[in-house]
């Protein structure tokens, strides 16, 4: 098991970056690698990857992912299942500061080395991208 608990500062409303980042269609639009998300079910979805490998080449994928919102505006759960062998949490809880947004994400992985080794590197790189989307928009 791998994880990471990145903390972000985004100058936005609270109300703004939890629909951002529970809305699984804006989340996509932000997300650096997600061509889109598909709703299959309440709170399930299908997310569509390029997986970014060596040399720029990219592969793409999908995978099952179900989203839940524990606490209005406070915390937003994605559980996603890339394939048998690996599972990815990601935890994002949401802090007001004067009108700024303190996001608290804590990512765990699941799977055999080295792929959780790779895939929390990748997440961690993306994830920086995801914020800095955020912030732009």
């Amino acid at each position: 098991m791998k994880q990471i608990s990145p903390i972000h500062h985004i100058n936005k409303p609270i109300e703004e970056v939890f629909d951002t980042i529970s809305n699984i269609t804006l989340f996509a639009e932000h997300h650096p690698l997600m061509r889109k998300a598909e709703c299959v079910g309440e709170n399930k979805y299908v997310m569509y990857e390029n997986m970014k490998l060596f040399q720029g080449v990219m592969i793409p994928f999908s995978y099952n992912a179900e989203i839940t919102q524990l606490e209005k505006n406070r915390k937003v759960e994605i559980v996603a299942k890339p394939n048998f062998l690996m599972s990815i949490l990601l935890s994002f809880s949401f802090i007001e500061l004067k009108g700024k947004t303190e996001v608290r994400e804590l990512v765990t992985v699941k799977g055999p080395w080295p792929f959780s080794t790779i895939l929390i590197n990748l997440i961690r790189t993306t994830h920086l991208q995801l914020i800095e989307s955020i912030r732009k928009s």
